[in-house]
């Protein structure tokens, strides 16, 4: 008997249990949905840091070639090439006289490269 007097207190605390454990689930709902969200966002950012890497290298590289580029542009050879007052026998002795410094660049890309900065390097001198 002594049980049921104060039986009427266990239905509030009940209540209070289940409003607590509610409250509980719906939280451990959100912190998963964020922990997806957060790895989700933590390999995006890792792409976007290995694009980045990659562009900067590809940055570089063009950069490289721009520069020997300029060089060959900007050699006596190129100015003879573009030369109109010249005549086509003088033009073709003086880039005969440079054709030892003159290759055809490969298909492959990277003998292309060391090709103009080989070309780029004896036209600085």
């Amino acid at each position: 008997m002594a049980f049921w007097a104060f039986s009427w207190i266990l239905i509030p605390i009940a209540g209070i249990l289940f409003g607590a454990f509610k409250e509980w689930l719906s939280f451990k709902e959100k912190q998963l949905q964020l922990g997806e969200s957060t790895e989700h966002l933590e390999t995006k950012v890792n792409d976007l840091l290995k694009k980045l890497e990659s562009s900067e290298s590809e940055k570089s590289a063009l950069l490289s070639r721009l520069q020997n580029l300029e060089t060959i542009v900007t050699s006596q050879v190129w100015d003879v090439l573009l030369d109109e007052e010249k005549s086509a026998e003088t033009k073709k002795l003086e880039i005969e006289a440079a054709k030892p410094a003159i290759t055809i660049p490969p298909i492959d890309e990277d003998e292309a490269r060391e090709k103009a900065e080989q070309l780029a390097r004896r036209l600085r001198v």
